[in-house]
């Protein structure tokens, strides 16, 4: 294709065609590494127009190409300041394209400077969005589409000035292989072991043996490492279309701060022909006494809130006294700020003893523009100063969008049966939300029923198989003079979907959310924007009940994680909670036995603290991973609490 688009440029003119440049040369970049992997929803190129110094035009309009048969533009695609998008065309005339246009002359590209164009990119099914499709392996992209490229005018009304295809570096990576990373626990002391795992998906359209390429160590402060003592189990998988595998490996901490691991997949041919990209987990801290930082969600509007977790936790040998949290730190691109709602909760903790673990709680509302990244860092300190590793603690990295969408359960075991989804739509636009639509992942998904909106007008149809569901306001069509019953701009709503049955199969599966909101300008009933919910179906299941499930602040519950299927006994269950204090009890796998059945359990207990309502309590056993709220309402003397096998 490349050799082609060469072509086509030297056909524009006479003087092109005998090299000739009379107005100069323009070239157009997409970052190193682009990729994006098949059946996501979506892809955002970060498109940059250089006009070169030598060149005597400057550029007002840009026409950029997409290959019709695999890409549609979304709607959700931006222009840069002093700019307009003029035109959307999803392959009519069997052309895909994008144009832009400067607002005035001098808001053009002028010689020397250049100017990045943000597009946004689904997959093209009979000319409607769709996920980006698969293909047998591993397809290399690029702007434009042959006879078709990128025109590059000083005005509409101008001829393409000359433009230089050989030095563009206009291509991106379409991968057969989805690659998520996690490690359990996210802390530990020197000499204590960690679970890493990585779970491959195929989303080719062909059958790949699949081997994990590398699996590196990084350290992120300090002197901590981690030795690799077994591992990946298993080896390779050969993975149909759409099947997974977890690989897992073991590690034994060392040093002091903090490391990360990062792996990919690909398949076992001489040249490999399908890859996955390279994932990398969240922060692993380690030392005796250590903290990490969690931020959910990650992907928001701006105004909307988020969540902020300290785990703090002590793998020394005495008791810790004392400890209280530092101010967090914002860090944050662009013009992204954070304000303080509430925390910390609470306050501070009196003691921690050697092997448990407790959180400070903190909520922010979190502002900016689109594009914009933001995190958060902090320690904890004891009594007597001691801080915790490493120093700070940074969470994971969140993102401001124009919508976002929340899944709830993000993970679920394989085979559950009776699965309610909970798909909390937020609107960050400047015109109210009034259908969405969320496309089932595939067949293996059974549907049963769904409901929500944000009144009762909210009607549902489904059609198809897989099956899409169509949730929108009896107000119907956008309505100029407002529509009461939309999502309004800066807020949410929740729509419900119940499976009677997931897939069988380990992996993680792309629900695609379509928007549409008020704004009239789109043609063909296009939607606003596609999101895409990733929901993770897991080899193993996971189940936690606390016993009470109502205690009183200063009392204690049994938190037992039961997993299905059975696990090896004396593997680790990873225990966290957003308030109170975990003291293990057995964090270990025990199997017992009651009518026939065999039952892998993990147990701890929960410390209530003062002055928070209740907490959310979080098991993690490899891939699966389950939760129970414990209510802390409850008055009156503390109870004795049975282990699950002594309540039978």
């Amino acid at each position: 294709m490349r050799t082609l688009l060469a072509i086509a440029v030297l056909l524009l003119s006479p003087a092109l065609a005998q090299g000739q440049c009379t107005g100069g040369t323009y070239t157009l970049t997409i970052p190193a590494g682009t990729s994006v992997v098949m059946g996501e929803s979506s892809l955002t190129l970060y498109i940059t127009i250089q006009n070169n110094a030598s060149s005597s035009k400057s550029i007002g309009y840009v026409k950029l190409h997409f290959n019709p048969s695999v890409y549609y533009i979304s709607h959700s695609s931006t222009a840069p300041s002093g700019w307009s998008i003029t035109e959307v065309k999803n392959a009519g005339s069997g052309q895909t394209y994008i144009v832009y246009e400067a607002d005035s002359a001098s808001d053009r590209i002028a010689p020397g400077e250049s100017l990045q164009f943000n597009v946004v990119l689904t997959g093209n099914q009979n000319n409607q969005p769709a996920d980006i499709p698969a293909d047998v392996q591993d397809v290399l992209d690029e702007v434009g589409d042959a006879p078709h490229y990128a025109e590059l005018k000083e005005s509409s009304a101008k001829k393409a000035p000359c433009f230089d295809p050989l030095n563009n570096q206009d291509t991106w990576l379409r991968r057969s292989l989805h690659a998520q990373i996690s490690v359990s626990p996210q802390s530990g002391g020197s000499g204590d072991t960690v679970d890493v795992h990585l779970t491959v998906t195929n989303r080719s359209s062909a059958t790949h043996t699949v081997n994990v390429l590398s699996m590196s160590v990084q350290t992120l402060e300090g002197t901590a490492t981690a030795s690799l003592l077994n591992g990946p189990t298993p080896a390779q998988a050969t993975l149909e279309p759409g099947e997974a595998q977890t690989f897992s490996w073991n590690y034994e901490l060392s040093g002091s701060g903090a490391l990360r691991f990062c792996g990919s997949a690909q398949d076992d041919a001489s040249s490999p022909t399908a890859t996955s990209p390279t994932v990398c987990s969240s922060a692993v801290a380690v030392g005796d006494f250590t903290a990490t930082l969690s931020l959910s969600p990650e992907q928001i509007i701006s105004g909307q809130e988020v969540e902020v977790v300290m785990e703090v936790a002590n793998h020394g040998e005495t008791t810790l006294s004392d400890i209280t949290p530092s101010e967090l730190t914002f860090t944050g691109s662009g013009s992204s700020a954070a304000a303080l709602q509430s925390g910390p909760q609470p306050a501070s903790i009196g003691s921690l003893l050697p092997g448990s673990s407790a959180t400070f709680q903190w909520t922010y509302a979190v502002t900016g523009s689109v594009g914009d990244t933001f995190s958060l860092s902090g320690y904890a300190e004891d009594g007597t100063g001691l801080r915790t590793k490493p120093e700070p603690a940074t969470s994971n990295e969140g993102l401001i969008s124009s919508y976002s969408v929340s899944l709830s359960p993000s993970v679920v075991g394989a085979g559950s049966t009776n699965i309610t989804y909970t798909f909390r739509v937020f609107n960050g636009g400047d015109y109210g939300v009034f259908k969405v639509k969320i496309t089932t992942p595939g067949a293996d998904f059974l549907y049963a029923s769904a409901s929500g909106g944000c009144a009762t007008s909210w009607s549902v149809s489904t059609a198809d198989t897989p099956t899409e569901i169509t949730f929108e306001t009896s107000e119907g069509a956008p309505d100029p003079g407002g529509c009461p019953d939309c999502i309004a701009a800066d807020s949410y709503c929740d729509f419900k979907i119940t499976y009677s049955a997931v897939p069988t199969e380990a992996g993680t599966y792309n629900f695609r959310v379509d928007v549409w909101d008020e704004l009239l300008e789109k043609p063909n009933d296009d939607p606003r924007a596609s999101l895409g919910a990733e929901a993770r179906i897991s080899q193993y299941g996971v189940t936690v009940e606390a016993i009470p499930s109502s205690i009183a602040p200063t009392c204690s519950a049994v938190i037992v994680a039961t997993i299905a299927p059975s696990a090896p006994e004396g593997a680790q269950v990873d225990f966290s909670s957003t308030a109170g204090t975990l003291e293990p009890l057995s964090s270990s796998i025990v199997n017992s036995t009651f009518g026939g059945s065999t039952y892998s359990e993990a147990y701890t207990t929960l410390l209530a603290p003062s002055g928070i309502a209740n907490a959310t309590v979080t098991a993690t056993y490899q891939d699966g991973q389950g939760q129970v709220v414990v209510d802390f309402s409850a008055t009156g003397a503390c109870p004795k609490t049975l282990l699950w096998k002594e309540s039978y």
